[in-house]
């Protein structure tokens, strides 16, 4: 895991010195993400992607705070070939909005409370008739 698009290139060129191709996902808090109108930070996966693109660095997945999550931060990163994982999930408002943002994975504090949780909310989709999502 990576801080910042400066630090995503010098683990990169490690990599590269000694050989190896581990995946490498960037790390996006919300202390210093942008901001909308309305003064809430979001995840600007496109224009961090840019950044890394001029330093000429890959990254293989993001890792998203929680805080930064909207509907469609999910799709845009797969759209990007880079799955997005969000942390820290510890409650069931935030899974069920990661859920629905088609995120890859989650990070928890809680993971026997996770693991029962999604078995929860696979069971009410399931029961609705619902396709759920892959891997379900």
């Amino acid at each position: 895991i990576a801080d910042s698009p400066p630090q995503a290139a010098v683990h990169r060129r490690a990599q590269q010195a000694a050989g190896v191709n581990v995946a490498l996902h960037l790390v996006l808090r919300d202390l210093h993400a942008p901001r909308d109108a309305r003064g809430l930070p979001y995840a600007n996966l496109t224009g961090t992607a840019g950044l890394l693109a001029a330093r000429g660095v890959r990254c293989n997945g993001w890792s998203v705070s929680a805080k930064l999550l909207i509907p469609s931060l999910g799709a845009e990163g797969a759209g990007m070939g880079m799955p997005v994982d969000v942390w820290v999930v510890d409650g069931e408002a935030v899974l069920r909005r990661a859920i629905a943002a088609g995120v890859a994975g989650v990070v928890s504090n809680r993971p026997l409370w996770l693991q029962a949780q999604l078995g929860r909310i696979k069971a009410e989709v399931c029961a609705q008739g619902g396709i759920g999502r892959k891997g379900w």
